[in-house]
């Protein structure tokens, strides 16, 4: 991600402007929303481009599920993984903070969950994700961070390469990226899709809206370009 070295400087700024409430506290207004709910709240947000199925069915069909959830805490996989409990899975959840309790951090070490206290836009963020992986990849990734995205400033080249990165960690059998964009720049999803998606023929759902699918086939490009 050499890409965000010339940004740094400018994203922390940007970054530091919007955190004037606090890391958890919305730059928009209000606490944070939807914090700590269950997967249900993610097919509600997905639902025109999971095409009636729930994420729960999609982890069914695979035999040793791997899922990242980013920008959030682990209770959602927890709850996912709870309706699948006789598979072989990996949960990986990113935030900017692990508060779990003792209690809740040994629930989700039974089922295999990690949760990494760290910012994507980090190179150290990756690492662990990377180690986390163990040359692993992932089924499903999804990125829901509501009002979150509003502390990543709205940068093309940014956003470019941490799709890049969350495409090399996605697997090439059917892996399924599940992410929202910003809502103050749905032409972020447009120039997405138009820049990389349609040239390079990938499959891809809900373009032009605010929350999009695609999925990594075996006759999908290796790396994405680098975006500038």
């Amino acid at each position: 991600m050499e890409i965000l070295v010339p940004f740094r400087r400018v994203v922390r700024k940007q970054i530091l402007e919007n955190q004037v409430n606090g890391d958890r506290t919305s730059c928009l207004g209000g606490s944070w929303s939807a914090y700590g709910d269950g997967v249900e709240d993610y097919d509600d947000s997905f639902r025109e481009v999971l095409g009636g199925k729930d994420i729960a069915s999609i982890i069914k069909t695979r035999r040793s599920p791997v899922v990242i959830d980013l920008m959030s805490p682990s209770d959602r996989l927890a709850n996912l993984f709870s309706q699948v409990p006789n598979k072989r899975k990996l949960g990986i959840a990113v935030s900017l903070e692990d508060l779990r309790s003792d209690e809740k951090k040994q629930a989700d070490k039974d089922m295999d969950i990690r949760q990494i206290a760290g910012d994507i836009l980090k190179f150290s963020t990756w690492r662990e994700i990377d180690q986390a992986l163990q040359d692993r990849k992932a089924d499903l990734i999804i990125e829901r961070a509501l009002d979150g995205l509003s502390l990543i400033p709205q940068y093309k080249i940014l956003y470019g390469t941490i799709l890049r990165k969350i495409w090399n960690i996605l697997s090439k059998e059917n892996g399924i990226f599940l992410f929202q964009v910003p809502r103050e720049s749905i032409d972020m999803s447009l120039w997405i899709w138009t820049r990389i998606f349609k040239e390079y023929k990938i499959d891809v759902l809900g373009e032009g809206s605010q929350f999009m699918k695609i999925v990594k086939t075996p006759d999908s490009p290796i790396e994405l370009p680098l975006l500038r």
